[in-house]
Parts: structure tokens; sequence; C-alpha cells
């Protein structure tokens, strides 16, 4: 298979791996493999990924079995990590206030957690929607939601 007919998260996957097998710094390589990657997306066309906190085991393993050969799951995991992008920072900037989002991306704009805002959402005090076990609501609704609190909002 020729270079250009590998698909672009694949050969992001590849590139990244090949960098971190050779490790060419004392510190800071899985920073700057990281970098790289997002760099290897944007040229492709994909938004940048962010490896989260808690995906940081499940990345370490997906790496170890790409270096050994089997880059499947690491491509499963850029691409989950390229959808939450897409899905967190950019479809909502995209449709504006009536933008329907799972409620963490809210959570991450506003002062309230994602547990609270789906106790809102269950109760019936936050207009969402359920699809399966995610729930989405928008920043207008979470911005009803504030002014019925407020003490102008209750009259």
């Amino acid at each position: 298979m020729q270079p250009s007919e590998v698909p672009p998260l694949r050969r992001v996957a590849r590139q990244h791996t090949g960098f971190e097998r050779i490790h060419p710094f004392t510190d800071g390589n899985g920073r700057v493999g990281r970098l790289l990657a997002n760099w290897g997306l944007i040229q492709a066309g994909y938004p940048p990924m962010v490896i989260r906190r808690q995906q940081r085991e499940r990345y370490l393993r997906a790496l170890e079995r790409a270096n050994l050969g089997d880059d499947a799951g690491l491509v499963e995991l850029l691409a989950r990590a390229v959808s939450e992008s897409i899905n967190r920072f950019i479809l909502p900037r995209l449709a504006g206030d009536a933008r329907l989002v799972p409620l963490r991306v809210l959570a991450g704009e506003n002062t309230y957690s994602a547990p609270n805002l789906r106790q809102l959402a269950m109760s019936g005090r936050l207009r969402a929607v359920r699809r399966g076990s995610l729930w989405l609501s928008s920043q207008a609704a979470l911005e009803e939601y504030k002014a019925s609190r407020s003490p102008r909002g209750r009259r």
C-alpha cells in the first residue's frame, strides 16, 4: 500500500508510534509526539485530539501494541479523541447557543459540573434530551435555567 493510500488516522498512528519508538529526547517525548500527531491530523484535515488523563493507561497500552505491529487500538483511540474534539470544541461553536451538545461540554464551559447538569436534566429543570445513555442540552437551555433561578426570573 502506497503511503497516500493509508487512511489518515492510521498514517498518523504509525508516525506517532515510530516517533515514540525512537524516543529522541531525555524528557518530553510524549508531549512532542502528541504535538506531532496533532500536526499530522491537522494536515489531513482533522481537528487536533486531546488524550485525557483518564485515557492515559489505555493510550499507553494501545501505543505498546502499535509498537508490536497492531495499531488498531491506537487508530481507534485517535478516532475517538478526534470525534470528542469535534463534539466538544467545534460543533458547539458552529451551531451557536441552540445546538444540542453533551452535558459534559456545557459543564466545561460553565460553572456547573456534568453530574449537576445531569440531575437538572433528569428532574426536568433543564431542557434536555436523552439519546441512549447520553444527555444533550444547549447553552440556550442552560441560560434559560439560570434565568429561572435568578430573582428577576422568578416573577
